[in-house]
């Protein structure tokens, strides 16, 4: 048992950490392995030599990876550790997923590469050498609108291949403008994983502006999507999205949390301390429940 009150510094590193999605792995003693970009925003040349390191447990660097973008201004959106690899997103106008070899800390080296549109921000494993991509849909040109999630096959660390996956788009009309996002994006807390039934369960916001000749309304609609993974057939499903207004004159906030209790899902706003609920099989709206 750790005796917290003798507890003493013995040693600190000074790095910076640019990613969205950060988890070591304990797996491997004695190497902790870390990825650490010291840019802030993009990665521009002149950093690329200290992309990444690799940290062992006393914090000393054993090993470091360089170039990992080729030279071109990409951001670290995902990062994720299973085993001996590293799986990396960046982004610039496409999602590079990069597979990355760990088994030698002195000398990482990338194994593999899968370029697609849009980005994951949010890395999962949910089966042998299977991964879901939770994050934003995308064109060729960058230019990002939906939610999406995608599932991996990295069986094969040198053809990493995205063998499903399922998007929302947001809608567009004549005078109205609709815009999706998701706290998925910024912090894998957002979101829910059901191991048992191998279920993700995304939050994420329908934000309409409507253009009237007066002016204009903010709609906002919080929703969750819940995506079903198909291990054995590397499949995804889903039956749909749980969805309420939330712009009801109590909030303009939308589902920062997602989470569920036997059959019946819960989505968290957080400006208003307020759980919403649905019925987990149907997806139909039961009723709200303000907390505090």
């Amino acid at each position: 048992m750790v005796d917290w009150a003798a507890a003493e510094l013995q040693k600190e590193a000074g790095v910076t950490f640019k990613g969205y999605s950060y988890y070591p792995d304990h797996d491997h003693d004695p190497v902790r392995y870390m990825l650490l970009v010291e840019a802030e925003g993009e990665i521009s040349k002149d950093k690329l030599p200290e992309l990444s390191k690799i940290l062992d447990e006393k914090l000393n660097e054993t090993g470091k990876l360089d170039d990992i973008t080729n030279g071109l201004n990409e951001q670290v959106k995902a990062v994720r550790f299973m085993g001996q690899k590293a799986y990396v997103i960046t982004f610039e106008q496409t999602d590079p997923l990069f597979v990355i070899d760990l088994a030698d800390p002195a000398n990482p080296a990338i194994k593999g590469e899968l370029k697609i549109p849009g980005f994951s921000a949010y890395l999962h494993p949910v089966g042998e050498g299977l991964l879901l991509g939770v994050g934003a849909d995308g064109d060729e040109n960058g230019q990002n609108g939906g939610i999406k999630v995608s599932l991996f096959d990295v069986s094969d660390p040198q053809n990493p291949v995205e063998c499903d996956k399922i998007t929302v788009s947001a809608p567009q009309g004549e005078n109205r403008y609709t815009y999706l996002q998701s706290e998925a994006y910024y912090t894998h807390k957002a979101m829910c994983w059901d191991a048992d039934n191998c279920v993700m369960y995304v939050p994420y916001e329908e934000m309409i502006d409507v253009y009237t000749t007066t002016g204009y309304e903010n709609i906002r609609y919080g929703n969750i999507l819940a995506v079903k993974v198909d291990v054995v057939n590397k499949k995804l499903s889903s039956d749909g999205s749980c969805k309420v207004l939330t712009s009801d004159g109590d909030s303009y906030d939308s589902f920062c949390r997602v989470t569920y209790i036997d059959n019946v899902v819960f989505g968290y706003v957080q400006d208003v301390n307020t759980f919403y609920s649905f019925d987990r099989i149907t997806t139909e709206y039961l009723n709200k429940i303000k907390a505090g």
